[in-house]
């Protein structure tokens, strides 16, 4: 428990009346940290400066090895790369969990910085090896270094806790799968694995969900093989990030975007994916209903507005305008408007008549 917190809240509690100042006092000296609790805390705000001071030394032997040894300096500078990693993840994790915002924003900057870097050395020890030993790692595939450096990345992740690690590498994940499709199909969006690009990343995005999955508390299976992985952030992150690449590239293609080369007729998958766009996103709003579940709500809300009012504004940009097509279009989009507003006032009363539903 952070003493200093309680200590404010109770201050305001006081000043508030909303406890006397007897039961202020009372409830001060039950919760007072002992002395060897304050050890404690002192030793805790000394341990960084120990770290900062060994990381330097450290970067700085490297930097003269470097100087006098230019043999070494490859190797000086993977060193160094590696340490300055570290660095940037301890210092951003302990700044991560200051109350201070400009203290805790300048954490989560040295934590992605810290990503950034880490990809920067696959790459960095690619190129070294391939120009020292003639040998070329990653092959033609430059993407490659993008999918190492998440994987890399995703161990950290799990070793630290830390959502914005574990974010950056499922981001490296999605960009390297893109890549990776330009290069095996010659372009971004043609055919590869047999599919077209927004179902290929449809499905690529249930791997997230699936992850995500396997992260909460209510899955058995992995209980049942004793191994427990489960972590509340961690699967808000697994889910964000996979009903985003679910939908981002449905709601494009139901614009008709990114069907160059479609499998079926053009107006019979670009219906598909109009579908499967208010699919996704009906069951998000749904979703995010019965689990009371603001964020999975917002979005399921948000796909739905991005794509009716998107195909009305793709069927008022191609058609030519006359008055009974305005007032259906109007129609439409005010009648979106009031559902919307319904569902964010009445989520409560909704619930209840959709848990009534499933029961009868």
């Amino acid at each position: 428990m952070d003493y200093n917190k309680l200590h404010r809240e109770l201050l305001v509690w006081k000043a508030e009346k909303i406890i006397t100042e007897e039961q202020y006092k009372i409830l001060e000296k039950k919760y007072a940290p002992k002395q060897n609790q304050i050890k404690k805390e002192e030793t805790k705000s000394i341990k960084p400066l120990i770290i900062f001071s060994i990381i330097i030394v450290i970067l700085g032997t490297l930097s003269w090895v470097g100087q006098k040894m230019a043999e070494l300096n490859d190797i000086v500078v993977f060193c160094s790369l590696v340490f300055l990693v570290i660095g940037l993840i301890y210092w951003g994790r302990y700044f991560e969990g200051k109350s201070l915002r400009v203290i805790n924003f300048l954490g989560k900057i040295f934590i992605f910085g810290s990503c950034l870097i880490t990809t920067f050395t696959v790459f960095y020890i690619d190129i070294k090896i391939g120009n020292v030993f003639g040998i070329n790692l990653l092959g033609s595939d430059w993407s490659l270094f993008i999918l190492i450096s998440g994987l890399v990345l995703m161990f950290i992740s799990y070793k630290t806790e830390s959502k914005i690690i574990l974010g950056y590498s499922l981001f490296s994940f999605i960009l390297w799968f893109i890549c990776e499709g330009k290069i095996c199909g010659g372009q971004y969006d043609s055919y590869w694995l047999g599919l077209t690009f927004p179902l290929r990343m449809f499905l690529f995005s249930l791997i997230f969900i699936l992850f995500g999955y396997i992260h909460t508390k209510e899955n058995k299976i992995l209980k049942n093989m004793k191994i427990n992985i489960s972590n509340n952030e961690f699967v808000k992150i697994f889910y964000i990030f996979g009903v985003l690449t679910m939908f981002i590239p449905v709601w494009i293609a139901s614009l008709g975007g990114l069907l160059i080369n479609p499998l079926f007729p053009i107006k019979t998958e670009v219906l598909f994916f109009v579908l499967l766009a208010m699919a996704i996103s009906t069951y998000l709003i749904y979703l995010g209903i019965i689990k009371s579940n603001k964020v999975i709500l917002n979005l399921g809300l948000a796909f739905l507005i991005f794509e009716v009012y998107g195909k009305l504004y793709g069927f008022i940009y191609s058609r030519s305008l006359n008055l009974m097509f305005c007032v259906v279009v109007f129609a439409i989009a005010f009648g979106i408007a009031i559902i919307v507003e319904y569902i964010l006032k009445h989520e409560a009363q909704i619930k209840d008549e959709l848990l009534k539903g499933s029961k009868g």
